[in-house]
């Protein structure tokens, strides 16, 4: 009887089916000056259109290892600082103007191609925050049966100005 819940657990963990994955970097630090954004940069203009002071997150990874296809919806930043709290959201062009594809095959990895930048920070000097960047979407199976993905990763912003 062991022998066989052994074999029972051995089994279903072989079938179950990994997830989508995110992975960001540990810290950002504050830049205090304008920058383009990627979709600006894309677009063929040299408009600093992110304000300052802002923070750039080049390493995220994706990984769709759900066995359907993965839609990312949203990618968003959000912290309290000691001054306000803040929300930097990338949607739709924006997330496609940084390297995020509409839809990802199962198995597909991917890096940012561009870094994500959020500008307007409103943060004291010094100031160390933890934030939180959540990655929201779906699965969709070959049947059609969609699935929400969210998925949440701590990353610290630190101002050292």
């Amino acid at each position: 009887m062991k022998a066989m819940m052994s074999l029972l657990v051995i089994l279903l963990a072989a079938g179950a089916q990994a997830q989508v994955e995110m992975t960001v970097q540990k810290e950002a630090f504050v830049i205090h000056s304008t920058s383009i954004s990627c979709m600006s940069y894309q677009d063929g203009t040299s408009e600093r259109d992110i304000p300052s002071p802002y923070i750039n997150i080049p390493q995220i990874r994706i990984a769709n290892r759900s066995g359907e296809f993965f839609a990312p919806a949203m990618l968003q930043l959000t912290f309290k600082s000691s001054i306000a709290s803040y929300t930097c959201t990338y949607s739709d062009y924006y997330l496609d103007a940084i390297g995020i594809p509409v839809r990802m095959a199962d198995n597909e990895i991917l890096d940012l191609s561009c870094p994500m930048k959020c500008g307007g920070l409103p943060m004291a000097t010094p100031e160390k925050v933890t934030a939180t960047v959540e990655l929201m979407g779906y699965t969709e199976s070959g049947t059609g049966h969609i699935t929400p993905v969210k998925i949440k990763k701590q990353m610290d912003i630190i101002n050292a100005n």
